[in-house]
């Protein structure tokens, strides 16, 4: 993946075998060139967020001593966690087990990073992307943090076909109504509002994955691809439910298999945890 224009086109190629969602499957040659292209501008999560969500996510804490001190460092702490998103699409074509076909796909693409952006200091969060058939996106967030400053923070936008982003003001989705203990549920009927706007979201898993996300596994995510209604427009979209992976670390039999290269990756990240100089690798991401 690769930039070709900034902010305005990416080229996505991949040459090699990908696994069918069946876990059985045998693996099938795919040849993939696919180009993301947008002319909206970026939602920038930091400066485009409503300030109504954020007002309703702080007065949600216990207030005491620790807290309000805690507030007054929040412009340090936001700076060193960036994100922001981006509407487009893509095209282009796919080569599957010999057969080739066009793709032209709804989407958008997401940007994180910062010195203090951890796995591991998540508590859970749910994210919601859906892609209507009249060309508007949803993007729906909650994000559960303690330990930034916030244990329900939620966060999304509303896009309008024309690349028009507006911030959502209010949300019924709560993290405690869906999925609290583990299992994300297969249905969800929410409410968003904007300052312009009030949508009544429906949804229905299609299908799901499982996958375990950080060098050692810190996190268990749950995808679901599903098909969606909102205000009587039908779409589909993505969840993505992050736990904590409470079964511990990454399993030994997958530690062994790891390539030389990611090991050194490892090691590098474990020094740069501990605060400990390790003049002998460089990596360039």
């Amino acid at each position: 993946m690769y930039p070709e224009a900034s902010m305005r086109e990416w080229r996505v190629r991949y040459e090699g075998e990908l696994r069918p969602a069946a876990a059985a499957g045998k693996c099938l040659p795919v040849h993939m060139n696919l180009q993301f292209t947008t002319q909206a501008p970026f939602f920038y999560y930091n400066r485009d967020l409503s300030s109504a969500v954020i007002a309703d996510s702080v007065a949600r804490e216990a207030w005491n001593d620790a807290f309000y001190k805690l507030l007054k460092h929040v412009p340090e702490m936001v700076e060193k966690r960036i994100h922001y998103e981006q509407s487009g699409r893509l095209t282009g074509e796919v080569q599957l087990a010999g057969r080739s076909f066009a793709l032209q796909l709804s989407g958008f693409r997401d940007h994180s990073f910062g010195t203090e952006r951890c796995l591991s200091n998540i508590n859970r969060y749910v994210y919601v992307a859906l892609f209507l058939s009249d060309g508007t996106s949803l993007m729906i967030g909650n994000l559960s943090q303690p330990s930034f400053f916030l244990s329900s923070l939620k966060v999304g936008y509303v896009c309008t076909l024309a690349g028009v982003y507006e911030p959502i003001t209010s949300c019924n989705f709560e993290l405690y109504s869906y999925g609290e203990k583990g299992t994300p549920p297969r249905h969800k009927n929410f409410i968003v509002q904007t300052a312009k706007a009030k949508y009544f979201v429906q949804i229905e898993e299609q299908q799901s994955s499982v996958r375990y996300v950080g060098a050692d596994w810190v996190a268990k995510i749950y995808n679901q691809f599903v098909a969606c209604t909102v205000n009587g427009i039908k779409g589909q979209g993505i969840t993505e439910y992050l736990y904590k992976n409470k079964n511990g670390e990454r399993p030994e039999a997958v530690n062994a298999t790891d390539p030389e290269w990611f090991r050194r990756v490892k090691s590098f990240e474990r020094s740069l945890s501990k605060c400990e100089e390790d003049e002998s690798e460089v990596f360039f991401f």
